[in-house]
């Protein structure tokens, strides 16, 4: 498997994902920040857990495995794994149900940001993936006129909580996956990966995390 986005395609922001200063400070990063530092150390339950503050959750819950999604605008990569491979996880044919969150990142410039909260707060249903990848891709292009959001404020305070998150797990870029097989919140294996995936390196994936290890620990 090997990564085909590395963040935002172009500019400022690209330059600032090398450096490990991915997505760009906006203005309520700081409290953020603060918020995940105060976390960092329970990283595993809260991950392991319901996504916090709101982030879409696909799939039933509870469930066995929980997939943490991480995806931003301008990702191919991205839209190869909603259009090709989640479909499939959450229609079930994988052997272990599947909960999924999708954490959608900060816009990687500020004329995105709508877009970035509307795809956060788009709502759920049984043409979800088909609604979100509409949007992603509007006509006239970049026409997205709101967010759907109850709150703004809120919705961006969503989207710096998933950019902290992810960097606290070191991801180089999107998409980016944090697979948990778990018993309630007790974390029993867990395993990550940036970059396109196939349906057969998922089914891998997910096989080499149903089997648990001799010390109890990740596989």
């Amino acid at each position: 498997m090997s990564p085909t986005h590395r963040g935002p395609p172009s500019g400022s922001s690209a330059r600032a994902i090398s450096g490990g200063k991915f997505p760009p400070k906006l203005p309520y990063a700081r409290r953020a920040v603060v918020l995940a530092l105060l976390l960092a150390s329970a990283i595993p339950a809260v991950t392991a857990r319901a996504a916090p503050f709101g982030n879409p959750v696909l799939g039933p819950t509870p469930a066995p495995i929980t997939l943490e999604y991480f995806t931003a605008i301008d990702c191919p990569a991205c839209e190869q794994f909603e259009r090709e491979v989640l479909p499939r996880l959450l229609l079930g044919e994988s052997s272990t149900p599947i909960r999924v969150v999708v954490r959608q990142l900060p816009a990687p410039e500020p004329s995105l940001a709508m877009l970035a909260r509307a795809l956060l707060c788009l709502p759920l249903g049984t043409d979800y993936l088909a609604r979100r990848a509409e949007l992603k891709h509007p006509a006239p292009a970049g026409a997205v006129p709101e967010s759907g959001c109850r709150s703004e404020r809120a919705a961006t305070d969503v989207l710096e909580f998933n950019a902290t998150v992810f960097r606290l797990q070191g991801f180089p870029g999107t998409p980016a996956f944090l697979l948990t097989r778990h018993d309630g919140a007790a974390a029993l294996g867990r395993r990550s990966w940036v970059g396109r995936t196939t349906w057969q390196d998922w089914q891998s994936e997910l096989a080499r995390l149903s089997v648990p290890s001799a010390d109890g620990g990740d596989p």
